[in-house]
């Protein structure tokens, strides 16, 4: 992440597009696209397309929750090294609050201390259950939020020069 930040916005946010595409085809027919990927940030927009509505032409739940999923999912990927972790929903609630006109766009946010709260403890425990929630946005107003439970293990590595006993 550090190289991607580096790069102008749009092509920034291309790129990002692109590897969610490579890393979950399952969303790659949505239309979704990244506009904010920062340390205490995810911004996603879903488009009103017809492949994300259900019968009664409304934005169809699962593609809500793939939403939600792929923001919290894309927020914890970037403080996690996919080298040293591993990560794995368990849950994901979603409520819808109002009506929805058009496009959504995800958001979530989180404060640096809390982050580095639930990094401490996945360290220094080795797992951790949490949880992450990820507010639905149309053009106007709020029209979901949705709760996604994780549960994040870090990868148990031998200390670089030191012997194993046997």
């Amino acid at each position: 992440s550090p190289y991607i930040d580096r790069l102008p916005a749009p092509l920034k946010n291309r790129f990002l597009d692109l590897a969610s595409l490579i890393n979950d085809p399952f969303v790659a027919t949505m239309g979704l696209k990244v506009l904010s990927w920062e340390d205490l940030k995810v911004e996603i927009h879903l488009p009103d397309s017809f492949q994300n509505r259900d019968a009664s032409q409304k934005l169809h739940i699962g593609a809500i929750s793939t939403l939600a999923e792929l923001t919290s999912r894309l927020f914890w990927e970037r403080h996690l090294d996919p080298k040293l972790s591993s990560m794995q929903s368990v849950s994901v609630h979603v409520e819808i609050l109002n009506k929805e006109y058009g496009s959504l766009r995800s958001l979530l946010t989180c404060s640096l201390p809390d982050i580095e709260e639930k990094l401490f403890e996945l360290r220094s425990k080795g797992t951790l259950s949490c949880e992450s929630e990820v507010q639905i946005f149309d053009d106007q107003k709020l029209v979901a939020t949705a709760t996604l439970g994780w549960i994040l293990k870090q990868k148990t590595t031998l200390a670089a020069g030191s012997k194993k006993e046997i």
